[in-house]
């Protein structure tokens, strides 16, 4: 017998906000928790953690600040596992005068009915690092 998992609404509704640029602290409300992790790239090859909905937000509002307020998400898919989800998302936007496409893999460990982990993976980190000074 075929059981849906609990975690496809959750995974659709972090795409659905992610896609409305709803990315405020209090739109991460039903979707995070405080202790909820963001690895993201930085300029070089690692990643710094941001840890709580707060930190997400503002990580989010860095992104879109450095493409002069013009960043949009356009989830592509997403496949969903027992306890994570993977989905291809291009991050659109304009830096000086010219258009970019990320693409970027968002790799979301899901536990508990939250997000509790978030990995941005930039197909080039170069690019984005470039993109998102």
């Amino acid at each position: 017998m075929y059981m849906p998992s609990p975690y496809n609404a959750l995974v659709r509704a972090f795409l659905r906000n992610l896609e409305a640029g709803q990315l405020e602290e209090a739109d991460f409300e039903s979707l995070l928790t405080d202790s909820s992790v963001l690895h993201a790239p930085t300029g070089g090859e690692g990643d710094a953690d941001h840890v709580g909905r707060a930190a997400f937000a503002n990580y989010f509002a860095g992104l879109r600040k450095a493409s002069g307020d013009t960043l949009q998400f356009q989830p592509q898919s997403f496949e969903l596992r027992d306890r994570g989800a993977v989905s291809l998302v291009h991050a659109v936007g304009t830096r000086d005068g010219a258009e970019f496409v990320e693409n970027v893999r968002m790799i979301l460990g899901l536990a508990d009915g939250r997000v509790k982990e978030l990995w941005i993976d930039p197909g080039d980190r170069a690019s984005f690092a470039k993109n998102f000074a």
